[in-house]
């Protein structure tokens, strides 16, 4: 069946967002007196959350997991996208699938999300963007499959989940839904087993 409703994951998948994510996480250690980290050791800790990012980023310091949390977050709002941007042919890939849904379900808070996306493409036709704070359950939970199912009447196998790490896949099988990894992302390497791959973003029209 022809996929008509199509959720993309952020990070790692529309944009590139590394660097950013890891000037967040060491601003955010030097605030509090501690040596920065490796950029793949940060790297490593990415996908579940900035609570999580936060927790594995600090687990050396004394600093509590709120208070890490609180000070990453607060690194990211000042610079949420000095150094992001889309990956190559993502704009002229979307306006191809204008006749599409499109959704973007993110780990990231969604005020990052929304500010990275209007800055860049403010012209965006995302119908839902959810970030980690949205909904109540974040990836690898179903809940915003079930959300965008419910709400847009739509059939599980018309659906289907595109992302580049261990949730996005996760999220898919949980749901019930196809999906695509994508290569070029953070990780590189699907570990979970996703229905295609694709190793460019232009890609994804093969299957949609």
């Amino acid at each position: 069946m022809q996929k008509s409703h199509i959720l993309f994951d952020f990070d790692g998948t529309l944009f590139e967002t590394r660097k950013d994510i890891i000037h967040a996480v060491n601003s955010a250690r030097k605030k509090h007196g501690y040596a920065t980290l490796a950029d793949a050791v940060v790297l490593s800790y990415v996908g579940n959350g900035i609570a999580d990012l936060a927790k594995k980023s600090f687990a050396d310091t004394d600093v509590s997991m709120e208070e890490a949390k609180e000070s990453v977050v607060q690194s990211y709002r000042e610079n949420p996208s000095t150094y992001s941007f889309p990956y190559e042919g993502v704009f002229e890939t979307l306006a191809k699938l204008q006749t599409k849904k499109l959704f973007i379900v993110s780990n990231k808070p969604e005020a990052l999300v929304l500010h990275i996306l209007h800055k860049h493409y403010p012209e965006h036709r995302f119908l839902e963007v959810f970030g980690g704070d949205s909904l109540p359950n974040r990836k690898p939970h179903p809940e915003a499959v079930e959300f965008i199912q419910n709400k847009y009447k739509c059939q599980k196998e018309e659906m289907v989940m595109v992302g580049d790490l261990t949730p996005d896949i996760l999220l898919a099988k949980n749901a019930g839904i196809d999906s695509i990894f994508c290569q070029y992302g953070f990780s590189g390497t699907d570990e979970v087993g996703a229905t295609w791959q694709i190793a460019s973003f232009v890609e994804i029209l093969e299957y949609v």
